[in-house]
């Protein structure tokens, strides 16, 4: 999702949502590629087709259809880490 969103960032999520428009960046519980956060390009009648920031880098779930029932929030905040570049690539903040 980058520019948007870059490696290690925070984001907010708002779980409890009645409706997505086009534009908005959303986490989708994909079967193939687990949880990803992408922008929404379209949104019909409970399918959505979404779309990453970053148009050289491809994925598996964009630009397809996809069950809207399988989005668990939207991105409503973000914040930058100041571990930025000082944390490994398999390091988080918080260990579940």
């Amino acid at each position: 999702m980058n520019p948007a969103l870059l490696p290690q960032d925070l984001i907010l999520v708002r779980t409890i949502c009645k409706s997505f428009c086009a534009g908005e960046i959303v986490v989708f519980n994909s079967q193939k590629a687990g949880l990803v956060v992408k922008r929404i390009s379209s949104n019909t009648a409970g399918v959505v087709r979404l779309k990453g920031d970053n148009p050289r880098l491809g994925s598996s779930i964009c630009d397809q259809d996809l069950d809207t029932q399988r989005i668990l929030g939207k991105v409503i905040g973000k914040w930058r880490t100041p571990f930025r570049g000082k944390m490994g690539k398999n390091k988080t903040l918080v260990e579940t």
